[in-house]
């Protein structure tokens, strides 16, 4: 794997959140990690778990909120949780929108949804902060 990702600008690497020698080689070839985490207490404690797997590597790391309810103190409470222990959060989340779902059965992104789609506004601007790392 890295020596393939030096052929290219941008590689995304969906790894599963448990520790092997798979795991760790795409931690170490990476420039950028990212722990998707939704604004929920058992979310939070798995991070826990997937931050051993990562602790070597915590200036390459971002949390991205994921599936945040709309109108939800849930996620305000979660940022604070997680700058109390000091761990970057990107810019962007991602709410709990039904065009995630919908997107996926219909077999395409959000990406290509209707450009006035808020699903698709978030998933631009949170590659547009990656791309900007």
């Amino acid at each position: 794997m890295i020596k393939k990702s030096k052929d290219y600008d941008v590689v995304l690497v969906d790894c599963p959140p448990r520790a092997d020698a798979k795991i760790a080689v795409a931690l170490r070839a990476s420039d950028l990690i990212l722990l998707p985490c939704q604004p929920a207490a058992p979310d939070i404690w798995a991070l826990d778990d997937t931050l051993g797997l990562t602790a070597l590597h915590l200036s390459k790391l971002r949390v991205v909120l994921n599936r945040v309810p709309p109108r939800s103190s849930k996620a305000e409470q979660m940022i604070k949780e997680l700058e109390e222990r000091n761990l970057p959060i990107s810019e962007v989340g991602l709410g709990n929108r039904a065009a995630f779902a919908d997107s996926l059965a219909e077999g395409s992104g959000v990406a290509e949804a209707p450009r006035n789609s808020r699903a698709r506004e978030e998933i631009r601007a949170l590659a547009n902060e990656l791309l900007a790392y």
